[in-house]
C-alpha cells in the first residue's frame, strides 16, 4: 500500500525537523530591497528601446564605401555554353548562375 500524500508531507517535514542540521523554517525574517531591481529593469527598457531604434533605423547608417578596396582584375568574359567554364567559375567561389 502506498500511504496518502499527507503522510508522505509530514513523514518528510518531521524528518527534516529532526535533522542535526536543521536551523528552523524557511521564512526569512526580513527582506531588503535595493535600488539594483530599478536598475535593471532601465538598463532592459533602454536596451530594447535602442534594438528597437538600430531594427528600424540601421539601415539607413552610413557603411564603408569602396574607397580602400584594392581595384579587382577584370574577369574574362567566357562562353555561358562551355560546361567546363561553369566548373571553373565554382572553383573561384563565383556564382556561375548569375
Amino acid at each position: 500500500l502506498v500511504p496518502s500524500n499527507d503522510s508522505l508531507d509530514s513523514a518528510l517535514r518531521d524528518a527534516v525537523e529532526k535533522s542535526p542540521s536543521f536551523t528552523g523554517g524557511n521564512q526569512p525574517d526580513s527582506v531588503v530591497t535595493t535600488a539594483w531591481n530599478l536598475v535593471a529593469w532601465a538598463g532592459f527598457v533602454l536596451a530594447a528601446i535602442l534594438g528597437v531604434v538600430a531594427a528600424l533605423h540601421g539601415g539607413r547608417w552610413s557603411t564603408m564605401s569602396g574607397r580602400y578596396d584594392a581595384p579587382g582584375a577584370r574577369r574574362p568574359e567566357l562562353d555561358p555554353d562551355d560546361p567546363v567554364n561553369f566548373w571553373k567559375a565554382q572553383d573561384r567561389g563565383d556564382d556561375p548562375t548569375v
